[in-house]
């Protein structure tokens, strides 16, 4: 499975959890808040008092706030200077990805240039700083780290109602970014810049900023309020370009071992190949699900090959197949 996918399928199981523990720790933080408040004005207005703390102990009841103050801020912080010079339209181009989504401005405040701080932020404690401007709405600040050879994209999901001390300890891993495989962790939450070579390093990091960010309002809305937006459901388009860049790589591969490939787009998102060598050839249609299941056709020689589920993974390719029929 090319890395682009892989991270994809991560953020189903991963971004729940974290905005579960974010949405459960803003509820139990503004009670805590609210107690505090009360006590302090309880001799003046006693009655009202006790019915505002009610209300605050049932923080997922949209009621309480308006839906364009429980919207998000999403932030996405300038890229610091040590970082590749590769990386530095990240932020622009996240804040236009997400521009093109529909419905994006009713579920999240994406933040324009012109209202963040301007600056980079390179700690935790920048991106509570940035956060804080936005308090009490919960904000999301997006920010760029690097040691030596690996950027990593980090998250700071803000409480906007923690006092000192009660705030998170550290930031949501997006994903690491380096030129090579040796990251460490989970296999989606680092990625190989050189096994997507079809794209450009910004496009790599703000794409997958970009899908991490959508796939947490999501889940925002849908454990706060019991709302499914279908923002990330709007990228899948993508799965697409990624197939079509994985059959590209494959087509290279085959030609660079001396077969002859010829692609033909086929009605209803099927696509076929010819590969054609000196000892024979190779017919392939693959499907919409691919590589994530093999290919739907396979023909060689004048006979069809039956390749079942069980047989294949995502890192077969179509080159083994040849190898193993040719």
């Amino acid at each position: 499975m090319d890395p682009l996918t892989a991270f994809v399928f991560g953020l189903v199981s991963v971004v729940p959890k974290i905005v579960l523990t974010w949405v459960e720790t803003r509820s139990r933080l503004r009670v805590e808040q609210l107690r505090a408040d009360l006590a302090e004005r309880h001799e003046q207005r006693g009655f009202e008092r006790s019915l505002r703390l009610k209300q605050a102990e049932r923080p997922t009841v949209p009621q309480q706030r308006s839906q364009t103050d429980a919207r998000p801020a999403i932030v996405v912080a300038a890229v610091p200077t040590q970082a590749d010079p590769s990386l530095a339209g990240v932020p622009d181009t996240v804040r236009r990805l997400l521009g093109e989504i529909d419905g994006i401005g009713a579920r999240a405040d994406v933040v324009p240039v012109e209202r963040t701080a301007g600056g980079p932020v390179r700690s935790l404690a920048g991106a509570r700083a940035a956060a804080e401007r936005f308090a009490p709405q919960p904000a999301v600040v997006v920010y760029l780290t690097v040691n030596g050879a690996t950027t990593t994209a980090l998250a700071h999901l803000s409480t906007g109602f923690a006092a000192a001390g009660k705030a998170p300890a550290q930031a949501a891993l997006i994903a690491r970014y380096s030129w090579d495989d040796n990251g460490r962790g989970p296999a989606h939450r680092h990625i190989n810049l050189a096994a997507v070579p079809e794209r450009s390093a910004e496009d790599v990091v703000a794409y997958t900023v970009t899908w991490f960010l959508l796939a947490l309002v999501d889940s925002y809305w849908q454990v706060k309020f019991g709302v499914d937006p279908g923002l990330l459901a709007q990228t899948r388009g993508e799965s697409a370009a990624e197939r079509t860049a994985r059959l590209e790589r494959e087509a290279a591969v085959l030609a660079a071992a001396g077969y002859t490939v010829t692609a033909e787009e086929i009605a209803d998102d099927y696509i076929g190949l010819h590969v054609e060598g000196p000892s024979g050839d190779v017919v392939f249609v693959v499907d919409a699900d691919y590589p994530d299941t093999p290919p739907v056709t396979i023909i060689a020689g004048g006979s069809r090959i039956e390749l079942g589920a069980a047989d294949w993974t995502p890192e077969c390719t179509l080159a083994d197949i040849v190898e193993a029929l040719l």
